[in-house]
């Protein structure tokens, strides 16, 4: 994190991690606003992307969430200063394996940072049947918070439609921001 000579203007890293295909690429393409592509492309590794929003710079890391590259994703926990956990509504798996998420991120990042959980792909809610509910993504941001010690919020989005994409990125704009005023006191 920097300020410039005002002390009000941030640059943050943020990670967005969770399992493979459940939308973390098309969310970072979502908020630069880059063009959504049709068809899946696995990310190797990790991929990077600066964005500015209310005169503060993020410096956005999406990551692999392929098994195979779990010794590699360690190198971009360190420094982060806020996360985007995301799942996919429709595929269970990906909600049953968040804590595994916050448990590799602590381990090579052991800093706490607060943490948006996005529940994605809403837009296919009606397509699919026994998706996971806001109410479970709720319960489940609570039972993260309170299991990890951490801030983290819940909300739902779609990269498709671009629906919440830009409330979840201001949430955790505005959770970084708390967080470097409370270290500020501090001192």
């Amino acid at each position: 994190m920097s300020s410039n000579s005002e002390g009000n203007t941030y640059r943050f890293k943020v990670v967005l991690l969770g399992d493979a295909r459940v939308g973390k690429t098309s969310i970072k393409n979502r908020i630069i606003g880059k063009k959504l592509s049709d068809k899946y492309h696995m990310t190797v590794g990790a991929d990077f992307s600066l964005k500015e929003m209310r005169g503060h710079s993020l410096l956005i890391w999406d990551l692999a969430g392929q098994e195979s590259f779990d010794k590699i994703r360690s190198n971009y926990y360190k420094g982060s200063q806020g996360a985007i956990l995301v799942y996919d509504i429709t595929e269970r798996s990906s909600f049953d394996n968040l804590a595994k998420w916050i448990e590799e991120m602590r381990a090579y990042s052991p800093t706490e940072v607060p943490i948006i959980l996005a529940g994605n792909k809403v837009d296919l809610r009606d397509s699919y049947d026994n998706c996971i509910t806001p109410d479970e993504g709720i319960v489940k941001a609570k039972s993260l918070s309170d299991e990890f010690n951490s801030s983290v919020f819940f909300i739902e989005t779609s990269a498709l439609t671009g629906y919440n994409i830009e409330k979840a990125f201001n949430m955790l704009l505005d959770q970084m921001i708390e967080d470097v005023l409370t270290q500020q006191k501090k001192v």
